[in-house]
């Protein structure tokens, strides 16, 4: 506060001057630093948009995979010297490179939305790249479990859309009751969400959000192998 700044100098300068009968022979001058530090609607809710585009991934891998094995194109490949672990792989190298062109976009559709960013957009890369390939490993995870298109694409959404309100896309997650919290963040895009709007919102860095990003790591690396090993066997079926 200036005013607060000039009493106080101006006692200072008093004081002194009845202790020591001498005049003050510097000027002390206040000129305060203000920084602005607003974090706007869109700088708050464009991280929880990315993550609620990729966790469209879910049902776009799922209908992919299932669409296939549906319309006999597996059982055919099945007939090739090829092995089931060179398909998945190729439907993975596919639907990781949706994925990355999809962040791409989004984040560049945030900044021209004008989101700020102010931590390290390769960390927040990172934390979106997790996070897709979560989805891709529970697309996977259902089109395994499902026969049809019309099975899998409802099942997906039946998931999907639940888990985005929960996980803090449209509003804070500290607005739910504790129990529902726990849900939350048994999954992995709550912690995207927090640790996403940590690094683009309040430029945290990677020490600050190094259990999101593990426990996200772990998601993705376990989701991923559970997702390879079902539909490699769904494949067989």
């Amino acid at each position: 506060d200036i005013m607060t700044s000039e009493q106080i100098i101006s006692i200072i300068n008093a004081v002194t001057r009845s202790f020591a009968h001498i005049e003050i022979p510097v000027t002390i001058n206040a000129n305060p630093i203000h920084i602005e530090t607003e974090i706007t609607f869109f700088d708050y809710m464009g991280p929880g948009i990315i993550i609620f585009g990729l966790l469209i991934l879910i049902p776009t891998s799922a209908r992919i995979m299932v669409s296939d094995k549906e319309k006999g194109f597996l059982s055919r490949l099945l007939t090739t010297p090829a092995r089931p672990l060179d398909f998945i792989s190729g439907y993975s190298l596919c639907l990781v490179v949706i994925a990355i062109i999809q962040i791409i976009i989004f984040i560049a559709a945030a900044r021209g939305f004008g989101m700020d960013i102010v931590g390290s957009l390769w960390l927040a890369f990172l934390i979106f790249l997790l996070t897709g390939l979560c989805s891709i490993g529970i697309g996977m995870v259902v089109a395994s479990l499902t026969k049809s298109e019309n099975q899998a694409e409802p099942l997906c959404w039946l998931f999907a859309m639940p888990l985005a309100t929960l996980s803090g896309v449209w509003f804070s997650i500290e607005m739910l009751p504790s129990y529902l919290r726990a849900v939350a963040y048994a999954f992995p895009y709550a912690h995207a969400i927090d640790a996403s709007r940590a690094i683009l919102t309040r430029g945290v860095g990677l020490e600050a959000i190094s259990n999101d990003l593990l426990f996200l790591a772990g998601w993705a690396v376990g989701i991923f192998a559970i997702g390879v090993i079902l539909f490699r066997r769904s494949m067989r079926r």
